[in-house]
């Protein structure tokens, strides 16, 4: 069989889903927390072996999927508010050529949310400041999930306030881009 890789994920083990570590039976919680980290795989397939139990797996080269809502996610919209502040500096007509998106729906709320702020640049910097402070607020509404590089040993969030730490990590970055631009609220 073949050897997993650092981020293969378990799928299924006879046959039962496995999304989360939780779905392994209680006898092996210590050889989860051991494979978690794709550290100690050996562990996790002698056991497979020990039982007799067919093991289904994906291979993910490029990290654990994460299956929260892409509008829900923070990384997700700073990506997206630095693309709509970039429309937002561009003549409309050319807008669209910055924008890298294969989703219409992306495409056309990065289209809007330039065209709110540059509506508001026209209006003066009081209004300017007032929609840049409403798109800094909505970050608090995004959720931030560990990318596999950022959990533990044992598979989970390293520490308690890993969201809100993100959470300032990206609104201080959203402040730095803005004041670059000379535009800070």
């Amino acid at each position: 069989p073949k050897q997993p890789k650092t981020f293969d994920q378990v799928l299924k083990i006879d046959n039962r889903r496995v999304k989360s570590m939780d779905d392994l039976p209680d006898e092996w919680d210590a050889v989860g927390r051991q494979c978690s980290s794709c550290a100690r795989w050996s562990h996790f397939f002698s056991r497979v072996a020990a039982e007799d139990l067919v093991v289904e797996m994906v291979r993910l080269p490029f990290g654990y999927l994460i299956e929260a809502d892409p509008k829900q996610q923070g990384r997700i919209y700073f990506d997206r508010f630095i693309s709509i502040v970039k429309v937002a500096l561009m003549e409309e007509t050319a807008a669209h050529e910055v924008i890298f998106a294969n989703s219409e729906d992306v495409k056309r709320d990065i289209l809007s949310g330039g065209a709110r702020l540059r509506a508001a640049a026209k209006k003066g910097p009081d209004v300017l400041a007032s929609e840049l402070r409403e798109f800094t607020e909505d970050l608090d509404t995004k959720s931030f999930l560990p990318v596999a590089y950022e959990l533990g040993d044992d598979g989970r969030v390293p520490a308690s306030n890993f969201e809100n730490r993100q959470r300032d990590i990206v609104s201080s970055l959203m402040q730095v881009f803005l004041e670059e631009l000379n535009i800070g609220v």
